[in-house]
């Protein structure tokens, strides 16, 4: 299964990519590599093929030690961070450091699990002609990978809103200046509504301290439409333990809210009918034990 997900990722990473100024790691569960393109292995000081099924604490100690804590949070909670600053020594051991800029994407497989983790990192000192060609590759990476995801968005501890991925604000209908500075609590989404907005300020409080919280509930969408999403905020922390954000992140699941709906009222009215009843009806099991009756005699 591996190496099938890997084969479609090196697909995607070829088309989207091409020979653009940005770096492009993959890692599986263990930390090794699995796929590097050619920017990056060169900046790290080996060939493509010495860097593949290494572990990147091997091949580049500074920026794995940093970005560890990164790195973990994405594999354990499958929530990507964009665009993460990052200020390590170069591998070239020249005592200079380099500023970097760093998206983490979970790697999914098969079975919907996260099996590892896709890395942009792109120089943030480049001359002009390379920063345009760096934004209009990163843009249409992100454009694609951005979609795989309902809602990502990265708070202050307070809960102050500071950045969230395209697709929430499209269907929402709104621009990243709409909210950003605001507390996630009383942005659009989640303005319709007292309850809602109570919750998600407890949420806050908690993960805060710490927890990860995750439940079900509705949010406002454009032209005051709501959306059933399945909602996560899990805690950031930094490479000593600290929790430094808040990361929020959400999918649609009104399908399957829907499914359910028409299943409980397709009970209701079984049960409706089964009661109405003159007749006695008795439901058993496979094994005959008696499961249900009506209040028939």
């Amino acid at each position: 299964m591996l190496n099938c997900d890997l084969d479609d990722l090196k697909r995607l990473m070829s088309l989207v990519m091409g020979s653009v100024p940005i770096g492009i790691v993959v890692i599986d569960r263990e930390l090794r590599l699995q796929y590097i393109n050619d920017r990056q292995a060169r900046l790290n000081g080996f060939g493509v093929s010495e860097n593949l099924g290494r572990y990147i604490g091997d091949i580049v100690p500074s920026l794995a030690a940093a970005a560890m804590p990164k790195i973990q949070f994405v594999l354990d909670s499958g929530v990507p961070l964009m665009k993460q600053e990052l200020v390590v020594k170069n591998p070239s051991d020249d005592g200079l450091f380099a500023h970097r800029l760093i998206s983490y994407f979970p790697w999914r497989g098969s079975c919907d699990s996260v099996i590892g983790l896709v890395m942009t990192i792109q120089d943030v000192a480049v001359d002009s002609f390379q920063k345009e060609l760096l934004e209009e590759s990163q843009q249409r990476l992100l454009k694609v990978l951005d979609n795989l995801f309902s809602f990502v968005g990265v708070l202050e501890l307070d809960g102050t809103l500071t950045d969230a991925n395209l697709a929430p604000l499209q269907a929402a209908g709104l621009r990243m200046e709409d909210v950003r500075g605001q507390k996630v609590w009383e942005t659009y989404w989640w303005s319709y509504d007292a309850a809602a907005r109570e919750q998600l300020k407890d949420a806050v409080a908690r993960c805060r301290n710490g927890e990860v919280v995750r439940y079900d509930l509705q949010v406002r969408m454009i032209n005051d439409s709501r959306l059933w999403i399945d909602f996560m905020i899990a805690p950031l922390k930094d490479q000593h333990g600290q929790i430094t954000h808040l990361i929020p992140s959400a999918t649609d699941i009104s399908q399957r809210h829907a499914s359910q709906v028409a299943l409980q009222q397709s009970e209701e009215r079984y049960r409706s009918i089964i009661e109405s009843s003159d007749d006695a009806i008795i439901t058993k099991s496979l094994d005959s034990i008696i499961t249900e009756w009506n209040s028939a005699k």
